[in-house]
């Protein structure tokens, strides 16, 4: 389905990743956009990145950035500080906020797709750690987000260890593309 520029791509397979990935296989388009199903920035998130993106290869909407107007619970804020945490700590990653709203350009995401494997929301991280990792030039941008929910389906315990394992088994894979670009390869 082509409704002015949208397209809704079906796959028989769960995961927000596999979804993501198939939908930057079909997407025609230079500019792709990916945001939650509820909007969870608002559509002027989508202005802003439109603004910013002729100059960047990738832009993220930042709940971290210090701009940024936050309203969830503090078990959320502290999960999400934590996780930021241990993304900066053992993948080296300096993006701030790696799981949100983004637009990049189809053509340089291309280049990593092949090293975004995740097939769940872990998928974000990757294509921020490989953009960062190939040098794109990236920004984060402020957003406003207001979690009034109460019945969301995240398990902190349960996605916060699914998490953790994805960092982990993350590292070998950034420590072997470190070794090739340094002998000369590139990704």
């Amino acid at each position: 389905m082509d409704v002015q520029g949208l397209k809704k791509v079906y796959i028989n397979q769960r995961g927000l990743g596999a979804a993501y990935r198939e939908g930057i296989k079909q997407a025609t388009n230079e500019i792709v956009y990916f945001t939650g199903i509820d909007f969870p920035f608002g559509l002027d998130n989508i202005k802003d990145c439109l603004k910013e993106i002729e100059d960047y290869d990738i832009i993220f909407a930042s709940k971290a950035h210090p701009k940024s107007k936050i309203s969830n619970s503090l078990k959320r804020r502290v999960t999400s500080k934590v996780f930021r945490f241990f993304l900066r700590i053992f993948l080296g990653l300096k993006i701030m906020d790696p799981q949100g709203c983004v637009m990049f350009h189809r053509k340089k995401i291309n280049k990593i797709l092949k090293y975004c494997d995740s097939d769940n929301a872990f998928f974000e991280t990757q294509i921020a750690l490989y953009s960062e990792f190939d040098g794109f030039k990236y920004l984060e941008i402020p957003v406003c987000y207001d979690d009034p929910r109460s019945d969301s389906k995240i398990n902190i315990q349960k996605d916060g260890q699914e998490m953790l394992r994805a960092i982990i088994a993350e590292r070998p894979k950034i420590k072997r593309l470190s070794k090739i670009c340094k002998s000369g390869g590139i990704i």
